[in-house]
């Protein structure tokens, strides 16, 4: 079975992120055709999104391991596509907040299981 860069998961899983990454995807650009105005909230943080991004690309034409920086590639540019469709559709600072939050929530929740994964070494992610 091959792995993706979701390392200790299984390809399936991978598919799955990547078929409601596309979803996601072809609703925003349904709305984007079908509004009448679109509008645009700048940020700061858009900036370094965007750094990061370049810098994800440029990696992977330097970088000496081709297969991993294509899937690291792929993972940033996927979540720069969510962050962008996220911050063009919450224009309120309210629903910026409970957004962030949940975010926050994830990223805490990732944390407490790669350090679990890495005392416990379990053969398989979350049991799958």
């Amino acid at each position: 079975m091959q792995r993706h860069s979701f390392r200790r998961c299984n390809s399936g899983f991978c598919g799955a992120a990547y078929a409601l990454a596309l979803l996601l995807t072809l609703i925003w650009a349904g709305k984007l055709f079908g509004a009448k105005v679109v509008s645009w909230k700048h940020s700061p943080l858009h900036l370094a999104v965007v750094a990061f991004i370049a810098y994800a690309v440029a990696r992977y034409f330097f970088s000496p391991l081709e297969y991993e920086a294509r899937l690291d590639l792929i993972d940033i540019c996927l979540c720069g596509l969510v962050y962008f469709i996220a911050a063009s559709n919450f224009y309120r600072p309210r629903d910026r907040a409970w957004f962030i939050w949940a975010l926050l929530a994830l990223a805490i929740f990732e944390a407490v299981l790669g350090i679990f994964q890495f005392t416990t070494q379990p053969s398989h992610c979350l049991r799958f």
